[in-house]
């Protein structure tokens, strides 16, 4: 009987003993398995913060390349990894721009925020931007150099010289024998009319929000009293500040404005035979205008360099002010007036680049933007200001399960971070693998950026983000527009107005126009070919076989390039119809 109850004690002993050793055991795995989903959301969250890194610097980089800095969305975000991410930039009135890219990786979830500002893009890099709907007057011509690149005339029919910009918040008109070698970019819901006969060599696009120009920041310098300057000595401004309440300048009056300089002028004007001298050799200007600006058709404006970032006018003028520059001038450097309607007669000829309100730009006007005042691929680096750990947003923090399954992704159908950027209008000119030239124009995500072999210019919702500094030096470039212009449907007058206005022209469109069929009339085609001498042999040799020139025109051109080479002279020899006896008499007396 007692071994019998020592058996079940020792029974009940055991049982209990396992019991305490399994809650032993089940706490410890408790503890082991705390410990292990610890461990695994450390490693997560950790991996989040990668994530969200790498999204981060790429919308930094994309901002680098003119990019919106979106990338992706919480509707369609970006995979990478075994995570997805997405970036929301947010501008704000100061110019920053702050990113804050949300990541999920597993049980991790983490955002951060980066402020920075992209500074690259100046107000330079509109090229020719006119708030209001501009309608510019026949045979004018607007296209581009790069000052950094040597002289203008050095650049005529390169690619340099097509990369103009034309820009709006409204509506573009471009009148007949108008030519645009470049991009016309109109408003949002503007709209573009090139009349027959103009041209525009570059893309016509939408720009995909208006552009507001910032206003001017005039500084805080003492005004003396309006000066009326009549002397014959010229009135020379020196360098530091200088403030006047109005400055008028008599006829046949000098007035010289030497950098470094900073002046403020409420009213502007320059009379009959007077004169404006930018003298930036030894620094830049910048002259403020608050109030009026008239440079009267026979005054002269100059500047003793070519340096365009260097002479700087802003007119502060108020909302619907008009200011007029009606004087003789080549003037290179930037004029900013963003209220006022600005009146450019045709014998101002602007090197460098214009924002205003409104424009008058005469007939047979001429402005060139200086590719100088956009920013380089390297200057478009933002600048990093700060970055910050953002707290998660609710609905994402309270359920930590795999983010596909919580979003409902397949991660198979989301794109990478570097295909995730915003869609934007897209316009380059590269080189293809098999060593062709192509170029594409429309939304970036319908471009195949693997058919590049190598890029020779690229443009994002009409700004430039990839110039080489070598480009005009390189083999492949644009073909000559002006020979596209003489194969249009333009009358002979219209097309002898545009070759007049474009001269100097290629040697290939002269031999076009030579050659035109329907041929044009031999007056119009005698006056373009003056208007080039000396002609080339080839020149020469295609205006004998034109079937413009008659008999007599043709002789006179040709003694006036006499004595001509052998192969010249043979081709006038059999030319067909042949020359008069009198004419072929009086060529050859001159041989």
């Amino acid at each position: 009987m007692h071994s019998r109850a020592r058996r079940g004690a020792a029974l009940l002993f055991s049982v209990m003993a396992v019991m305490v050793v399994s809650i032993l055991a089940a706490g410890f795995l408790q503890i082991s398995l705390a410990v292990t989903r610890r461990l695994n959301s450390s490693a997560d969250t950790a991996q989040a913060l990668n994530l969200a890194e790498a999204g981060l610097a790429e919308a930094y980089t994309g901002l680098a390349q003119a990019r919106t800095g979106n990338v992706g969305s919480e509707a369609a975000p970006a995979v990478f990894g075994s995570g997805l991410l997405w970036v929301e930039a947010t501008e704000h009135a100061s110019g920053l721009v702050e990113l804050e890219c949300t990541a999920m990786y597993g049980t991790g979830r983490a955002t951060l925020g980066l402020v920075c500002e992209p500074v690259g893009l100046g107000i330079g890099s509109l090229g020719f931007f006119i708030s209001d709907s501009v309608r510019l007057n026949p045979d004018v011509r607007l296209d581009s150099y790069d000052s950094s690149q040597g002289k203008y005339a050095g650049q005529v029919n390169t690619p340099l010289n097509n990369q103009g910009t034309v820009g709006s918040n409204n509506d573009i008109s471009i009148a007949a024998g108008g030519l645009i070698f470049g991009d016309v970019v109109f408003g949002p819901m503007g709209k573009v009319d090139v009349a027959s006969g103009a041209i525009v060599t570059g893309g016509t696009s939408a720009r995909p929000e208006l552009e507001i120009p910032p206003p001017i920041d005039v500084p805080d310098i003492a005004l003396a009293r309006a000066l009326k300057y009549t002397s014959g000595t010229p009135m020379v401004v020196p360098p530091g500040e200088a403030g006047y309440q109005g400055v008028d300048i008599g006829k046949n009056t000098k007035l010289i404005l030497k950098g470094p300089l900073t002046a403020v002028v409420g009213s502007l004007s320059l009379r009959i035979g007077a004169e404006l001298v930018f003298d930036t050799t030894d620094g830049p200007i910048e002259l403020f205008v608050t109030e009026s600006l008239d440079l009267a058709s026979s005054s002269v404006v100059s500047t003793t360099t070519q340096v365009t970032s260097d002479s700087l006018i802003l007119v502060a003028a108020p909302a619907g002010k008009t200011v007029n520059f009606g004087a003789k001038s080549q003037f290179y450097g930037f004029i900013y007036a963003p209220e006022a309607e600005v009146h450019v007669a045709a014998q101002y000829e602007l090197y460098g680049g214009l924002v205003c309100k409104a424009l008058q730009l005469a007939a047979k006007g001429r402005l060139h933007y200086d590719l100088a005042l956009g920013a380089t691929l390297e200057a478009q680096i933002p600048v990093l200001h700060s970055w910050r750990v953002v707290d998660l947003p609710q609905a994402l923090a309270a359920r930590r399960i795999d983010p596909f399954k919580l979003l409902g992704f397949d991660p198979k159908l989301l794109l990478p971070p570097a295909e995730s950027h915003h869609d934007q209008v897209l316009d380059v000119r590269y080189l293809e693998k098999n060593g062709g030239s192509a170029s594409y124009f429309g939304s970036e995500s319908d471009f195949d950026w693997s058919q590049v072999n190598e890029l020779l210019y690229g443009v994002r919702d009409g700004t430039a983000f990839y110039l080489p500094e070598d480009y005009a030096l390189r083999d492949t470039v644009a073909n000559d527009p002006l020979v596209d212009l003489v194969g249009s449907s333009m009358t002979s007058k219209e097309l002898r107005d545009a070759l007049i206005a474009a001269a100097p022209v290629s040697v290939e469109a002269l031999e076009a126009a030579c050659l035109r069929d329907p041929p044009m009339n031999k007056g119009d085609l005698d006056s373009v070919l003056r208007i080039h001498q000396p002609l080339s042999d080839s020149v020469l040799s295609a205006a004998i076989g034109s079937a413009s020139l008659d008999s007599s025109s043709l002789t006179n051109i040709l003694l006036d390039h006499s004595p001509l080479s052998p192969d010249v002279l043979s081709a006038a020899l059999n030319r067909n119809p042949p020359l008069s006896i009198s004419d072929l008499t009086g060529l050859l007396i001159k041989q």
